[in-house]
């Protein structure tokens, strides 16, 4: 007669847990790469609208029109040219987190110790220097996230 042979069939316990743990690895890597894709994906859409709010006022100061062509100060004159400027300022800081905005000439916008934009303005020599806009937003950091030269 032949005897019963006992055949364990299916997954030891051990074999259950390493299963498990290789799952849960990679399904945290796979949170941890959603997440930095989320993340980058509202910086570009943020610095996207920054370079759309830039482009706007570029397109306002090239037109010939007196909004902005002036450093600082802007928005304390009562011109209508100066109310376009302040109602651009005030769609910025709604638009984008943190946003806010300069606009000067500068001759060396970029600060090559630190390796970013400088909101300082230099102004050049005898005014010469190309008219900028600087703008930042919370994502940036402290220097400016954008800046656009307007003209020479």
């Amino acid at each position: 007669m032949m005897a019963a042979r006992w055949q364990a069939k299916g997954f030891s316990l051990v074999e259950t847990m390493v299963a498990s743990c290789v799952l849960a690895v990679g399904v945290i890597g796979s949170a941890s790469l959603h997440a930095g894709v989320w993340r980058t994906t509202r910086f570009t859409a943020e610095q996207g609208m920054a370079l759309a709010f830039a482009a706007e006022l570029a397109e306002r100061m090239l037109a010939g029109s007196r909004a902005a062509t002036e450093a600082e100060g802007l928005t304390q004159s009562s011109s209508p040219d100066a109310d376009a400027v302040a109602e651009w300022h005030s769609r910025l800081a709604e638009s984008l987190p943190g946003g806010h905005a300069r606009i000067c000439r500068d001759t060396q916008p970029w600060d090559e110790g630190a390796a970013a934009w400088r909101w300082e303005c230099d102004a050049g020599q005898g005014g010469d220097a190309p008219l900028m806009i600087k703008i930042g937003w919370r994502q940036a950091g402290e220097a400016p996230g954008m800046v656009l030269a307007v003209a020479p």
